[in-house]
C-alpha cells in the first residue's frame, strides 16, 4: 500500500473515532433532543420598545369556581324569595278580602204585604221547551225556544195591596207578567237614577218580562187600590223561585207600614 493512502485511512479512522466520542457525549447530556425555549424568560426589570407591564394572573381553582356558583345561587335564591314575598302577598290580600266579605251577610229586603199564590207548576224535561213555530207567511210570526235542562214552570197569582212591595231580588230564570188589575211600579237596581217603569192594567204596559238571571227589582203598589198580576216563570228545575237582594245604594228605601190585605 502506498504511504500515503495509508496515512489517509489512518485520519480517516481517526475522525471517525471523534465523531463516535461526540455522539456519545451529546446522548449523555440531558438537553439531548429536547427544545431549548424560543422566548426569554421575562421579569420585571426588562425594558421593551412599547410599554409594558405585568398583571398578576389569578389561578381559577375549584374555590374559585365553587364561590361563583354559590353567587350565583345566592341571586336565584333572592329572586325566588321576592317572588314568594309577592305571591305571598298577593294571596293574603285576597283572602282578606274574601273574608271581609263573606263576614258582611248581605241585608235582604223581604217583601211587605206581597202575596205569590202558586197556581201551577210542572217540571219539563230537556229539549220539551225546544220550540219552533214558523208562522212568516201567514200571520208574520215566527217563534224559537230553546232550553238546555230540565225546567220548572210555574203559573202564579200575585197580589200587591195599596203600598206593598216585592222587596228587592230577582230570579233564576224569566218570567213573563200581565198587570190584570191596579198599577205597579218597578224599580230597576242597575239603574244608577233608579228609574221607574210604570204598568197599568188595561194598557200596553200592562205586560212586561222580568228577565232575571241577577237582573234585580222591586215592583211597588203606590196606586189606590189592588193590585193583580198573572205571571208565568221558568227557572231551572229544583232552584228556589226567588233569590233576594240588598238595598241599592240609588235607590230609595222603602218602609213596610204593614198595609191592608187585598179582599178575596
Amino acid at each position: 500500500m502506498a504511504p500515503a493512502l495509508q496515512e489517509f485511512r489512518h485520519s480517516l479512522l481517526r475522525d471517525g473515532s471523534r465523531l463516535h466520542n461526540v455522539f456519545l457525549t451529546l446522548s449523555r447530556s440531558k438537553s439531548f433532543c429536547t427544545r431549548k425555549p424560543l422566548r426569554k424568560i421575562l421579569n420585571s426589570d426588562d425594558h421593551f420598545e412599547r410599554p409594558f407591564s405585568f398583571r398578576p394572573m389569578r389561578e381559577i381553582t375549584s374555590t374559585t369556581i365553587t364561590t361563583k356558583n354559590m353567587k350565583t345561587l345566592s341571586v336565584i335564591n333572592s329572586i325566588h324569595r321576592s317572588l314568594f314575598r309577592r305571591a305571598l302577598l298577593l294571596i293574603t290580600t285576597a283572602l282578606v278580602v274574601i273574608a271581609v266579605l263573606t263576614a258582611a251577610p248581605v241585608r235582604a229586603t223581604p217583601a211587605c204585604g206581597f202575596n205569590a199564590q202558586i197556581l201551577a207548576m210542572g217540571t219539563f224535561p230537556d229539549g220539551l221547551l225546544d220550540l219552533m213555530c214558523n208562522e212568516s207567511q201567514q200571520y208574520g210570526w215566527d217563534l224559537k225556544t230553546k232550553v238546555k235542562g230540565d225546567s220548572d214552570v210555574y203559573v202564579l197569582q200575585n197580589t200587591w195591596p195599596v203600598g206593598a212591595h216585592t222587596g228587592w231580588h230577582t230570579h233564576p230564570g224569566p218570567s213573563l207578567i200581565i198587570v190584570v188589575q191596579g198599577t205597579l211600579t218597578e224599580y230597576m237596581a242597575d239603574d244608577r237614577t233608579c228609574t221607574t217603569e210604570i204598568h197599568t192594567a188595561g194598557t200596553p204596559s200592562a205586560v212586561f218580562t222580568d228577565i232575571g238571571c241577577g237582573m234585580i227589582h222591586l215592583v211597588r203598589n203606590e196606586g189606590t187600590v189592588c193590585a193583580v198580576a198573572y205571571a208565568v216563570q221558568i227557572i231551572p228545575a229544583g232552584q228556589p223561585r226567588r233569590v233576594d237582594a240588598a238595598q241599592p245604594a240609588s235607590c230609595p228605601t222603602f218602609t213596610c207600614a204593614s198595609p191592608t190585605p187585598c179582599p178575596p
